[in-house]
């Protein structure tokens, strides 16, 4: 993952170089390979590169278009990027790197900001246009690269992580009071809030535009089930198994080591199964343990590994996790209660040793409905509908 960070200088002057080095070094753990800076009198950048695609330093961000126009800081992963790089070198763009940044800057030349429905990827990034002055941030689909943003009435900045914004003076940091109340009532904050009243989330699927006249939100995608098929459940297995396959392809594009999380659940194994049927050299793979059997799976993960002849890495949390929980929640900016941060933060420390990039199987039960919860609500549903409409009211008011 990469960090970028920046601000506007439309509602106020917001720093200066220094400014933007303070954010970014906040987000170092983000991008250790490298980090750049761009200001001028309305905008300012700031990036941290973790380097996964065209490791060279022409692929250092800021990154600017061939001629001058665009400039862009970007976190996330294009997997469509040769596709879109060859129809663009076809028109006659020059390109002088081999990265999906690039990528997204000559697409923009080409479409302006038309073209997030071209991107097949995970991704935040921010793009100043120097000939209309106005500043595109923009997230993926379905969030998986996040995006803050503060905005006052004398104040606007923007980052990867929420600690990136709190580097600048004087941010306002009262609480949210609604926000706490959805944090007991989810476990997390959802968008577009954040535990502090002036720092937001961009939504999923969104796009923000930034400029002299103020702060456009706008959503370019949401999901539809306005389609219907008539294919058999066998058509759709096949269907569904060629997708999943494919998109696991996609996200094996490195030019650095890569590997896998293995938890030996569903998810994480089906991910590893389809990896070592398309890699030429065994699949890294990474798991973590517990002293504590009712938290340890490990066993599972082992039989996935062998079977499919991975590179297998295992290692066995023997201190007490509290010891540890100071430094884990230090990345997070505001209260998160799923506990899976303990586990996922060690398999990461783990990989890092032996990767650069890692794929989970993260996702899998949100789409494929693998949560209890997703049974109950089912079966709450049912039996709503059973009910006389007016004694509905009364015992599901909801």
């Amino acid at each position: 993952m990469c960090g970028i960070a920046g601000f506007t200088h439309f509602l106020g002057n917001m720093g200066n170089t220094d400014t933007l080095k303070k954010m970014g070094n906040s987000i170092y753990h983000r991008g250790p390979d490298a980090g750049g800076e761009y200001i001028n009198d309305h905008v300012g950048l700031a990036h941290r590169r973790l380097a996964i695609i065209d490791l060279s330093e022409a692929g250092v961000q800021p990154m600017t278009s061939h001629d001058g126009k665009y400039i862009i800081v970007f976190n996330g992963e294009i997997y469509n990027y040769l596709a879109i790089r060859d129809e663009l070198s076809a028109a006659g763009y020059p390109f002088k790197t081999h990265t999906d940044t690039e990528v997204i800057l000559a697409l923009y030349a080409q479409e302006g900001k038309e073209m997030l429905s071209k991107l097949n990827g995970m991704f935040a990034f921010a793009l100043w246009d120097t000939t209309s002055e106005e500043l595109l941030i923009a997230r993926d689909r379905v969030g998986k690269k996040p995006l803050y943003y503060l905005k006052t009435d004398t104040q606007f900045a923007f980052a990867s992580e929420i600690k990136a914004i709190l580097t600048l003076p004087d941010v306002p940091k009262e609480i949210r009071l609604d926000a706490v109340h959805d944090f007991f009532a989810y476990q997390y904050i959802p968008d577009p809030k954040t535990i502090f009243n002036d720092i937001h989330k961009l939504s999923p699927g969104h796009l923000m535009t930034v400029s002299n006249e103020g702060v456009k939100i706008e959503q370019y995608w949401d999901v539809s089930f306005s389609n219907t098929t008539t294919k058999t459940e066998q058509e759709l297995t096949k269907e569904l198994f060629e997708l999943t396959t494919n998109r696991t392809k996609d996200r094996m594009v490195s030019d650095v080591p890569l590997g896998a999380f293995l938890s030996g659940g569903i998810d994480s194994s089906g991910v590893v199964a389809m990896m070592a049927q398309n890699s030429d050299t065994p699949v890294k793979t990474c798991s973590i343990g517990f002293d504590d059997k009712k938290y340890n799976e490990t066993e599972f993960a082992r039989a996935v590994a062998e079977q499919y002849h991975t590179e297998h890495h295992e290692f066995m949390v023997h201190q007490n996790v509290n010891d540890s929980l100071e430094e884990i929640v230090a990345y997070f900016d505001e209260p998160f209660a799923d506990p899976s941060l303990v586990p996922t933060y060690f398999v990461s420390e783990l990989a890092r040793s032996q990767v650069t990039v890692a794929i989970a199987g993260d996702g899998g039960d949100e789409v494929f409905a693998g949560y209890e919860k997703y049974t109950t609500d089912d079966i709450e549903n049912r039996l709503r509908n059973k009910f006389p409409k007016a004694l509905r009211k009364k015992v599901f008011p909801k």
